[in-house]
């Protein structure tokens, strides 16, 4: 004679033995999955799954792999408890669907960010040029303001040089760039 659900005695039970880990869960885990098995079909039967552990008597085990493997399917097909693939992955398919659509959206900021640059354009001879000749009378005109504040002959002296210098420099374009 088979068991139905609601024909057990549920005071006797204290947890079932999980169908992935074969740890032992509470049976409300699972309840839902347990209420289906009122004898709905043929294979809606408690006993059908389940024994007593010989060990502890409050214990339901499975009575072969079989039966964990289709109470382990139906758990699935019920949302409660992730596919085996998923629990080998260590991820769910909510967790994998989010870290992908993460991953497409740092793609797409990351080619937008490429886009939006403009390619480095080496500057030519010229502008190279009239880039170190700006430079040069920077430097004069820093030269110019410091030998107004200074009041050593000889250091004034060596600041015109370094000037004189510095503007033949520029005049002739007498440097490398």
């Amino acid at each position: 004679m088979s068991i139905r659900y609601s024909d057990f005695n549920w005071d006797t039970v204290s947890s079932i033995q999980d169908p992935i880990y074969t740890s032992y869960l509470d049976i409300e885990i699972y309840g839902d999955l347990m209420r289906s098995l009122n004898s709905e079909d043929a294979d809606s039967y408690i006993d059908l799954f389940f024994e007593r552990s010989p060990i502890n008597s409050t214990i339901l085990i499975f009575v072969d792999d079989d039966a964990k493997e289709d109470f382990s399917d139906m758990a699935v097909d019920l949302g409660l408890i992730p596919d085996i693939k998923e629990l080998c992955e260590g991820e769910s398919k909510d967790d994998k669907l989010r870290r992908s659509l993460k991953d497409v959206d740092i793609l797409t900021k990351k080619n937008n960010i490429n886009i939006q640059k403009k390619p480095k354009v080496e500057p030519d001879f010229e502008e190279k040029v009239q880039r170190k000749i700006k430079g040069l009378q920077k430097e004069i005109a820093k030269l110019r303001e410091k030998i107004e504040n200074e009041s050593d002959s000889h250091t004034r002296d060596e600041i015109n040089k370094k000037i004189m210098y510095l503007t033949n420099l520029a005049d002739n374009k007498n440097f490398t760039v």
